[in-house]
């Protein structure tokens, strides 16, 4: 079965505006390429809500690439690394009880 949706605007990062069909994730950008590394965007930024770049676009959107730089990059990277921590604590001590939690202050 085919999509018969028409394509969708995408405004990626001030770049000129093109077309892709609906249900393309944002990994799949034109451009995710040039990143600064291959691992540099950790979500993004479509219509001002953070989405993962699995985040599939069905209408037409704003998006901005998250980086670490980015604040909240910086949170998608933190609770990745904090989830990472939880699954290694638990397959190496499995009865021990471990959490996460963030600071008050500076």
């Amino acid at each position: 079965m085919t999509d018969s949706r028409p394509p969708i605007t995408v405004a990626l990062d001030g770049r000129p505006a093109f077309q892709v069909m609906p249900g393309t994730l944002g990994a799949n950008l034109p451009g995710m390429a040039t990143g600064e590394g291959p691992l540099a965007y950790l979500g993004a930024l479509v219509n001002n809500d953070v989405v993962p770049l699995a985040y599939p676009l069905e209408v037409d959107c704003k998006v901005e690439l998250l980086t670490i730089r980015n604040p909240h990059g910086w949170r998608i990277y933190r609770n990745s690394v904090s989830f990472l921590l939880a699954m290694a604590v638990h397959q190496l001590l499995p009865d021990a009880d471990f959490a996460v939690e963030g600071s008050i202050g500076s």
